[in-house]
């Protein structure tokens, strides 16, 4: 048992939850560390121009869009994180009223919004908008479409960092939302002849390593076991 629960740490801390984990270091270290508190020249710049083209264009214009993308990012680079989320949230409010909300196209602002999320260990914004994304996923594609497991891997590695955090849900909760996803992905690659056989048994195993992990905690008696029973 100890040698499947080492595997099973491996498998989604190697592959999945680093990265997001990483981000959340990054944070931490850069509060600790001493900058200038007037921001960099360019900041200004960059504001200066925004306001000029509100004039020129109107301030629900698309050709916002990447400026304030752009603002969002030097922002994060001066690691200003609350101005920077309230940029790329202005940046995706203006590019859903003028590609639709259902557009795709917006999924790249919406990564740095929850990078940012990550930064700040604001869980709660952070489960909201990966749910976001599940759910412009679900808008454009049937349910058993392939293009469905990236999404999928998305939240299955955000709901098994989730059961460790204090993201304000219940650990079961991340956990119920853990089985759906898997079994889902399950599904798509069981009803895809294009999906090689290696492709089922990488779900086979997560979804196995998931059920183990949920046995464990039941085991236990904590509380995510006393919610699943």
């Amino acid at each position: 048992m100890k040698i499947v629960s080492f595997y099973f740490s491996c498998f989604f801390l190697a592959g999945t939850l680093l990265p997001v984990l990483s981000l959340s270091k990054e944070a931490d270290q850069s509060n600790s560390e001493s900058f200038d508190s007037e921001p960099d020249n360019a900041i200004n710049v960059f504001k200066k121009n925004i306001r000029q083209l509100e004039i020129n264009a109107g301030p629900l214009s698309n050709k916002l869009t990447a400026p304030l993308v752009s603002l969002g990012i030097l922002l994060n680079e001066n690691r200003l994180y609350s101005e920077a989320e309230d940029s790329f949230r202005r940046a995706l409010h203006i590019h859903r009223i003028n590609n639709g909300l259902h557009n795709l196209s917006q999924l790249p602002i919406l990564e740095l919004i929850i990078a940012n999320n990550i930064r700040q260990q604001n869980w709660r914004a952070t489960n909201d908008n990966y749910h976001l994304y599940h759910w412009l996923y679900n808008r454009n594609y049937e349910a058993l479409d392939p293009d469905m497991l990236a999404v999928s891997d998305k939240l299955i590695a955000w709901h098994l960092l989730g059961t460790t955090l204090d993201t304000g849900f219940h650990p079961g909760k991340h956990f119920i939302k853990l089985l759906g996803l898997s079994e889902r992905a399950l599904h798509i690659v069981e009803n895809n002849p294009v999906q090689d056989d290696l492709e089922l048994a990488k779900r086979l195993y997560k979804l196995a390593l998931i059920h183990y992990y949920i046995a464990i905690a039941v085991q236990r008696r904590e509380p995510v076991g006393v919610y699943l029973m």
